[in-house]
């Protein structure tokens, strides 16, 4: 076990651990966000999604990292920030900047994604019709945008 952390799962022989202090601030940030909507199972449907877009900005620097010969075994998330342990095999500088810039890659490759759904949302009313969700697909294309480091 890592230090504090818990192993959640495991995905190409990477292990995914979730810190305690998770727990905390999400039991924070779950009544923040819940404050945005009528129901409170928004506010954590939206701390679902950011910690989504977190594993997957992190698995982004994994892979890269792998892609250039470096060696990736873990990664820790605490809280809202993260930690993905790696090594570059080759010292080269090319190779770290692409492992550095595959995370926030992931993010630019997400964000017209969820764009599209704020988009559908404003054209079909949903403001009007389904106020939570017309809220929720703002919140992810906005956090989409915000998780670029």
């Amino acid at each position: 076990m890592w230090r504090g952390a818990f192993p959640l799962f495991r995905v190409a022989g990477i292990q995914v651990y979730l810190h305690f202090t998770w727990f905390i601030i999400a039991a924070l940030e779950t009544a923040r966000f819940g404050q945005c909507y009528h129901a409170p199972i928004w506010g954590a449907l939206e701390y679902i999604a950011l910690f989504v877009i977190v594993l997957m900005h992190e698995f982004g620097h994994a892979f890269a990292c792998r892609q250039t010969g470096g060696q990736v075994d873990r990664i820790v998330l605490y809280g809202h920030s993260e930690e993905s342990l790696r090594q570059t095999a080759a010292a080269e500088p090319g190779a770290y900047i692409w492992s550095l810039a595959a995370g926030p890659l992931v993010n630019a490759a997400l964000f017209p994604v969820l764009t599209v759904f704020p988009l559908g949302a404003v054209h079909w009313r949903w403001r009007i019709v389904a106020p939570d969700l017309f809220q929720f697909v703002f919140s992810l294309a906005r956090l989409s945008a915000f998780c670029f480091s």
